[in-house]
């Protein structure tokens, strides 16, 4: 059955990072970012998991455990 004008609501982030270190650097925009919180849900456009054998050289003990880049509609503007 299709319901017009229905909402669904997804959560980007959760979906891929669902089983990730809690301690996992996230780099939003280029920026790394304390905590995934801060990432608005709804402006999320991409999200790409790293391994720590890929973000540790870019940004040292920081991403000693791995590194989720999101990219979000602010990158656009």
């Amino acid at each position: 059955e299709i319901i017009p004008d229905a909402k669904i609501e997804i959560n980007p982030l959760e979906e891929f990072v669902s089983n990730v270190p809690s301690n996992i650097l996230y780099v939003v925009d280029g920026v790394p970012v304390n905590c995934k919180d801060s990432i608005r849900q709804n402006e999320i456009v991409s999200v790409l998991v790293v391994s720590p054998e890929k973000s540790e050289p870019l940004y040292g003990e920081k991403g000693k455990s791995g590194a989720v880049f999101v990219k979000t509609l602010n990158d656009f503007k």
